[in-house]
C-alpha cells in the first residue's frame, strides 16, 4: 500500500512526504529476528494520525508543517497545513512495505526512513527531498478518548528545536502546568546559553489539540496516553518550531540499566549545515552506547560512528558529550533531546524509540 504524496511547496520546491509514516530502505537498519518481539503489519497504519514535522533546507529556510492524516487499507486522505498554504489530497496505490520489526521501506527512496512504535501510537521519521530535510512525528488518535485541561496538570520535560529565521537553535526547559492549563516555564535553557521564565495557559480541546493564547501559529496534540504533547509554531525569530514535551510520572525513577536494548534513532540538523539523519544505538548495561548504520541525508553513510558513554539522573535526564540533554519516558521506550555540534553553531533534535 503506497503511503507516499508528492507536493509542491513555496518556493516551488517539491517535498515527497509519508502517509502516516516515514518510509526507510536501508536493510541495515534493522536487527535480528526476536521470537518474543512484537510484530508489524500495514494495518497497523490504519486509523486517523496527528502529523507535525520541522523542515529545513540547505540554506536553512525552516518552516512546519501539521496535519490529519485518515488511512485505511484502501486509501489515505491528507489535510496537511503549511504556514502559507493549505493542501488536501486523496491518495491510493501500493508500494510500501513495513518489517515484522517496526522499519516502513520504500525501494525508490534511498533516503526516507522511520518506525512504529512498539504500542503502534507514534512514527518518528525523517526524509528528504530537493534539498528540503524532514523531521515527522504522526501521533496516532484513538477513537473515544476525551480530553480536558487538567490532563495537562504535572510537570513537562520540553525539547525545542528552531530552524530558519532570524535564531536557529534548540530550547530544553521544564514547565508545570495546574488544572486549568496555567503553566510555568522554569529551568529553560537556550542553545545559545540564554536563560528565562515565562508564563501563559494551554487550551486543549475534548479532541486533544492544544491552542495558546493569541499565538495563531501553535498547534499541538495530546497523545491518547495524555503522556506526550507534540507542537508547532512559528518561532519569534520568524523560523519554525517543533517541540515535543514528555510528561514526568511522579515516583518513577530511572538507573542505567533501563537504556539496556536497541534504539532506533532519528534527528534534525539546522543552522550552519542542515540534514537529517538515522541509525542504530546499542546501550549496554553500563550506558556504553555504540551508534552504527548511520544515514545521513547529505550522502554520507557511516556503518560505525563510534561508542559514547550515556549517563542518566534517577529522575530521567539523559546526557552525554558536549550538551546532550534529554528525558526518558516513563514507560522507558522513548528518549528524546537536544544537542550541538562541536563547533555549536549547527543544532539537532534527537529522537530515539526503543526497538521490540
Amino acid at each position: 500500500m503506497s503511503k507516499f504524496l508528492k507536493f509542491t511547496l513555496p518556493g516551488s520546491a517539491v517535498l515527497y512526504m509519508l502517509i502516516a509514516i516515514s518510509g526507510c530502505t536501508k536493510d541495515s537498519n534493522t536487527v535480528p529476528d526476536n521470537k518474543d518481539s512484537i510484530t508489524y503489519s500495514l494495518s497497523d497504519l490504519n486509523g486517523t494520525w496527528q502529523r507535525h514535522s520541522l523542515v529545513t533546507s540547505s540554506s536553512n529556510n525552516g518552516f512546519w508543517i501539521h496535519g490529519t492524516i485518515i488511512n485505511t487499507d484502501a486509501s489515505s486522505t491528507v489535510h496537511l497545513i503549511l504556514p502559507n498554504s493549505t493542501m488536501d489530497t486523496v491518495y491510493t496505490g501500493s508500494n510500501v512495505s513495513i518489517s515484522s520489526k517496526g522499519v516502513l521501506t520504500k525501494n525508490d527512496d534511498p533516503y526516507a526512513n522511520s518506525f512504529l512504535s512498539s504500542d503502534k501510537n507514534l512514527g518518528v521519521g525523517t526524509t528528504k527531498r530537493n534539498n528540503l530535510y524532514t523531521l515527522v512525528i504522526d501521533q496516532k488518535a484513538l477513537p473515544g478518548t476525551n480530553y480536558s485541561s487538567a490532563d495537562m496538570q504535572g510537570t513537562w520535560q520540553t525539547h525545542y528545536l528552531v530552524g530558519g529565521g532570524s535564531w536557529t537553535g534548540w530550547i530544553h526547559s521544564t514547565s508545570t502546568i495546574d488544572n486549568s492549563g496555567k503553566y510555568t516555564i522554569d529551568n529553560l535553557v537556550k542553545s545559545d546559553g540564554k536563560t528565562n521564565v515565562s508564563t501563559g495557559t494551554f487550551s486543549i480541546s475534548s479532541d486533544g489539540f492544544i491552542t495558546v493564547g493569541q499565538v495563531t501559529t501553535y498547534h499541538g496534540f495530546m497523545s491518547a496516553d495524555k503522556k506526550l504533547m507534540v507542537t508547532n509554531m512559528t518561532d519569534g525569530g520568524g523560523g519554525g518550531g517543533l517541540g515535543i514535551a514528555q510528561k514526568v510520572v511522579a515516583g518513577t525513577t530511572y538507573s542505567i540499566p533501563d537504556m539496556q536494548g536497541t534504539w532506533q534513532m532519528h534527528d534534525l540538523l539546522v543552522g550552519s549545515e542542515n540534514w537529517t539523519e538515522h541509525g542504530i544505538m546499542t546501550i549496554d548495561i553500563n550506558g556504553n552506547c555504540i551508534i552504527s548504520d548511520v544515514i545521513k541525508d547529505n550522502g554520507g553513510t557511516y556503518t560505525n560512528p563510534g561508542t559514547v558513554a550515556v549517563s542518566i539522573s534517577s529522575d530521567g535526564i539523559v546526557t552525554f558529550g558536549k550538551d546532550f540533554h534529554g528525558f526518558l519516558s516513563a514507560d522507558k521506550k522513548l528518549m528524546i533531546g537536544t544537542k550541538s555540534d562541536d563547533a555549536g553553531n549547527a543544532y539537532s533534535l534527537v529522537v530515539s524509540q526503543k526497538m521490540p
